[in-house]
């Protein structure tokens, strides 16, 4: 194993763990919110979440 490839396998580590560490705290950021991990998107549970806080008041 030389020097390059232990290198290269640290870097794609270190990308892969940050890049988890990111996602896991914007689904934390908008679990507080309220908001689902998809809420970007138009999903089923969107929608009904929406409905019901139309109900609601």
């Amino acid at each position: 194993m030389t020097i390059y490839s232990f290198l290269l396998n640290w870097t794609i580590g270190i990308l892969i763990f940050g890049w988890a560490i990111y996602q896991l705290t914007k689904l934390f950021k908008n679990s507080k919110k309220g908001k689902c991990g998809g809420c970007d998107s138009s999903c089923e549970a969107k929608a009904l979440m929406e409905a019901a806080k139309k109900r609601n008041g």
